[in-house]
Order: C-alpha cells, then sequence, then structure tokens
C-alpha cells in the first residue's frame, strides 16, 4: 500500500537515500509496535511517517482479534 501511495504522489523508492531523490525505510523503535518490526518512512531524509507491526498491549487495548499492521504518513506536503 506505501508503495502504491508513493508511486501516485510520483515519489520513486529510493535504494540510495544519500544520492538519489526518493522514499526509503529506517528501522527505529516505539512501543506501539513489535520490537524491531517498525520503521520510519522519509523523503530526503525527512520523517513523514512510520510502518510496523502492532504489539500485542496494543491490539489487546483496542479488542483486536487479529495481528495487525499499521503505517501512517503525512502528504500534506505533497498536495
Amino acid at each position: 500500500m506505501l508503495d502504491r501511495i508513493m508511486l501516485a504522489l510520483e515519489v520513486p523508492r529510493s535504494f540510495n537515500p544519500d544520492k538519489e531523490f526518493g522514499y526509503y525505510l529506517k528501522g527505529f523503535e516505539d512501543p506501539t509496535f513489535f520490537p524491531k518490526r517498525c520503521a520510519q518512512v522519509l523523503v530526503n531524509g525527512e520523517v513523514i511517517g512510520k510502518v510496523g507491526i502492532l504489539h500485542p498491549n496494543v491490539i489487546k487495548s483496542f479488542a483486536l482479534v487479529n495481528p495487525c499492521s499499521l503505517f501512517e504518513i503525512n502528504i500534506e506536503n505533497f498536495v
């Protein structure tokens, strides 16, 4: 889904973020997500969102039945 949204915004995936325009993922820790299963979404070094697998405590708090993934991005700079 993230790839599709970024494609619609005409932002390519960057495999060499130091040398080319595009978005890329960078691992980070957030208690909302399962440890080592989340990443920041960056465009040219600026964090625009995050993606990951929800931590079991979060799933339990919201009374969800199945494991879930989540992503959020701020598209304000693109519209």
